[in-house]
């Protein structure tokens, strides 16, 4: 069966399950990751530069919050030109809970991240948004499905995906 992992987070220092920094080559296949706190509860955290990383096959699930603040995401990719992801793949997952599944945030408007591969997952119960997906080039995001929580109560609409600044050879199927 699938290995498990389950953690809560005190405050922002130890807000991750996983936490990549500075990681290249780095695969997780067919584990159960699971955040369990209120106030903290991401599974994945990127910070810094990381390329080549592949989570597979796994259950990544964040608590169920009502909340649109990203100390809940279940999956963080931190901001700014110092932080980059490229050539990651997301592939096989399920995804359930936290505020946004994937806050997937390239490093500016400018300076974009690359070849980063979303395929085939399932994005379910998330609060806000399942997929945000900022300053990116060349992304595939195919063949995913998405299901929101339903209790998002605003003006505006959660999002299922939400694209910007996605440029190159960019899919959505």
């Amino acid at each position: 069966g699938l290995a498990n992992q389950t953690y809560t987070a005190a405050g922002t220092t130890d807000n991750f399950l996983w936490k990549f920094n500075g990681a290249d080559y780095v695969i997780l296949d067919s584990i159960n990751m699971t955040a369990t706190g209120s106030t903290y509860s991401r599974v994945l955290e990127y910070i810094g530069l990381n390329d080549f990383i592949t989570v597979k096959n796994c259950n990544l699930t964040g608590a169920n919050v009502v909340t649109t603040s990203t100390f809940n995401c279940v999956v963080f990719n931190n901001t700014g030109t110092g932080n980059l992801a490229n050539d990651c793949v997301f592939e096989n997952n399920n995804v359930s809970g936290g505020s946004y599944q994937f806050y997937w945030y390239g490093g500016s408007t400018v300076i974009l991240e690359d070849n980063n591969k979303f395929i085939n997952n399932t994005f379910t119960n998330f609060y806000y948004m399942g997929l945000y997906s900022y300053s990116q080039n060349n992304c595939e995001i195919i063949g995913n499905y998405f299901e929101s929580a339903g209790t998002y109560t605003s003006t505006t609409a959660g999002y299922l995906l939400y694209r910007y600044y996605n440029d190159g050879e960019s899919h959505v199927i």
